[in-house]
């Protein structure tokens, strides 16, 4: 087939105009690819840096990684991380913009979350965090909404919001799977939350895969403990001991010894026990209100006294010719009533050695 002539030159103009915008192109391509890697070479020195704990150095790095990179996503939620520990104000128009651009992006949601809480704004921070447990993650979305809901938790507690952290509690004991690791910082939680019986079940399952675990086997101690089941605590403890000794241990084995010795509730327990038992009870928080009142004159000095003499008087009492558990019942909620007026004036925190009665009063008031 024959090749008109005019049509040659066009053609090879073209195959021209074709190299020379390849050859424009190339030095366009190489720049771009030295740019990426000055921006990845400036971001691992941030990160780096971080490790060390060094934020305000890090910013700067991170800083010229987001400028040489703008469509690096992950350039842009790092710097805005770091700002917020650093510069809060300067990351909120940051992190925003990125929330802006993808408004379901879970990393982006959980930055804006980290932020609310550096500038103490707890409700919208809860918020972001559940649009980042919701939201999409581009890889390892599983692990990453497992530990943005750990995240959360950890808020709920340290802003003493525990009637929100069961709820959140229990979605995440059915995402952690069987990883241990895991499994035992919920059940830390669980407790914390004051969420013993689950905490007990998380523990009794690690204790059962592993019975030599001793950080497990306290974990269930504690969580039996707080259930009153003071003998199973007490084993849990000695179990534990095997294979770990130390002082918290065996103090944790002379409070049980003193609430075995003195809980009033156990079902086999005669009425004359469980008498004997509510005097020594009633005893205790009397000496102990006392004691307060005392350190601080200007309470209701009036009123506590009354309580306080009518306390004293239970022990001096001939004993009954026949104990009923009413007679027991009777004392018991005397003792209640002494700590409710302790908690009432002096709040709630005890010395280490007024847990025994802490925990037994505040029991029989539950």
């Amino acid at each position: 087939m024959k090749v008109i002539p005019h049509l040659k030159v066009a053609l090879s103009l073209s195959l021209i105009d074709a190299g020379l915008l390849s050859f424009d192109r190339f030095p366009a391509r190489t720049e771009t690819r030295e740019l990426a890697r000055e921006a990845e070479s400036a971001y691992q020195r941030g990160t780096s840096l971080l490790q060390q704990r060094k934020n305000e150095e890090a910013v700067e790095l991170l800083r010229k990684a987001h400028t040489l990179e703008r469509e690096n996503a992950g350039y842009e939620l790092q710097l805005g991380n770091t700002l917020a520990a650093v510069k809060p104000d300067d990351a909120e128009p940051l992190i925003m913009d990125a929330l802006g651009r993808r408004a379901t992006d879970g990393a982006a949601n959980l930055a804006a979350a980290r932020l609310m809480v550096m500038k103490g704004h707890e409700p919208e921070a809860e918020s972001f965090f559940h649009r980042a447990i919701y939201g999409e993650w581009k890889e390892n979305g599983a692990t990453y909404r497992i530990a943005t809901r750990f995240e959360l938790i950890e808020l709920l507690a340290e802003a003493k919001h525990k009637q929100e952290m069961p709820a959140e509690l229990i979605s995440l004991e059915a995402e952690t799977g069987t990883d241990r690791e895991t499994r035992k910082r919920l059940a830390r939680l669980l407790l914390r939350a004051g969420s013993p019986v689950r905490a007990a079940t998380v523990y009794l399952d690690l204790t059962n895969s592993d019975p030599t675990d001793s950080e497990s086997l306290i974990g269930l101690g504690e969580a039996e403990l707080g259930n009153g089941n003071y003998r199973a605590a007490r084993n849990s403890f000695l179990r534990a001991e095997l294979h770990k000794r130390g002082a918290a241990i065996q103090s944790r084995l002379q409070l049980l010894d003193t609430l075995t010795a003195l809980d009033p509730m156990p079902r086999q327990l005669t009425s004359l026990e469980k008498y004997r038992r509510s005097i020594r009870i009633v005893d205790l928080a009397r000496s102990d209100l006392e004691q307060l009142a005392q350190s601080n004159p200007s309470t209701d000095s009036a009123r506590i006294s009354d309580l306080l003499k009518r306390a004293s008087e239970v022990p001096a009492k001939r004993q009954p010719a026949y104990v009923s558990n009413e007679v027991a019942e009777a004392v018991l909620s005397l003792a209640e009533q002494l700590w409710r007026t302790r908690t009432q004036d002096f709040g709630t925190v005890a010395s280490p050695d007024k847990e025994a009665l802490r925990r037994l009063v505040e029991r029989l008031a539950s």
